[in-house]
């Protein structure tokens, strides 16, 4: 039987984009220690591939990037989840090291994306008790990230994802920060906004002023997860599938309403909050929490309850 090929003796590694990762082609392990099961995603960015540990049962997501053509990504992430190690709404970094010409980072354990399950359900989109509750831990969690300085700049239902133990599965977790930016200089202040940019993410999910070319605040996140929500309403983005002016002109035009018809009037309050906030205003993050507590109070919806994915037993990939 032929032997796995490593990382470190691969004649495979396919250096498409040189300052970001590679594709790691025909490399079955790496460093002796994680077996890679499959690739999970490629962006202009980086390439996800899911990975098992060779000595256990843990499951995770490797990134990595060539040692000579060092970037930012992986040490900001390193940064990030270490500052954030103790927060239960973001995966554990599990690895952070190099072989040979390979420098990656591997975090777990990881289950589907909220993307994944949703399309699994029978009706293709989430209950109100299950959308309100994962509200209340996403808003906690860019609330966290928010501290300690950073913006996400691509939260969507591919980046949410469920834990892999089903019997933590009611923790949803927020990863994938190849896209996120310090919003705070040396001294703690905001960042003074840029003009003219490019979508740093999914502009399914950006806002609109991030979608008109202007800088990402606080706020932005939270339109994202917005809109990331109303997809769990109602299966779909009314404008999925069209191109990025499209989509622009449909967020500036479409109602609130339409958007939430499906949601408990609180979260237009919400909506209005955030209508309120420019670029350097910190959200209400305890209030908006406050707005998903009340809709579930009114709602009768328990903390207790079992959220849709675990009546289908599908956490494990």
């Amino acid at each position: 039987m032929e032997k796995d090929k490593c990382i470190a003796c691969s004649s495979d590694l396919v250096k498409t984009f040189p300052w970001i990762v590679p594709r790691l082609e025909g490399v079955k392990t790496v460093n002796g220690e994680w077996k890679i099961q499959n690739k999970v995603k490629t962006n202009d960015y980086v390439t996800v591939f899911k990975v098992t540990a060779i000595n256990s049962s843990l499951t995770g997501y490797m990134k990595a990037e060539y040692t000579e053509h060092k970037s930012n990504v992986l040490e900001m992430e390193v940064y990030i989840l270490n500052q954030l190690e103790r927060h239960t709404n973001f995966c554990t970094l599990q690895a952070y090291d190099t072989s040979e010409d390979i420098r990656y980072i591997v975090t777990g354990p990881v289950g589907k994306s909220l993307r994944e399950v949703m399309h699994q359900l029978p009706g293709k989109h989430f209950t109100n008790g299950t959308i309100l509750r994962i509200g209340i831990q996403c808003v906690d969690a860019i609330a966290a990230l928010h501290y300690i300085g950073y913006v996400h700049r691509n939260i969507t239902p591919e980046n949410l994802i469920i834990d892999v133990d089903m019997a933590n599965a009611q923790i949803v977790r927020i990863w994938h920060f190849v896209t996120a930016r310090r919003h705070v200089d040396e001294n703690g202040e905001i960042r003074k906004p840029r003009s003219k940019l490019r979508c740093r993410g999914d502009y399914n999910y950006a806002s609109v002023a991030v979608q008109e070319g202007r800088d990402s605040g606080r706020v932005d996140d939270l339109w994202s997860l917005m809109y990331t929500l109303s997809e769990f309403y109602n299966g779909k983005l009314p404008w999925r599938g069209h191109c990025s002016a499209h989509v622009l002109r449909w967020k500036q035009f479409i109602s609130m309403q339409r958007l939430f018809r499906n949601a408990p009037y609180e979260i237009g309050f919400i909506i209005a909050h955030l209508s309120d906030l420019k670029y350097q205003d910190e959200p209400n993050y305890d209030w908006i929490i406050g707005m998903f507590e009340t809709a579930m109070q009114r709602c009768n919806i328990s903390h207790e309850k079992q959220f849709d994915w675990q009546q289908l037993n599908c956490s494990h990939k």
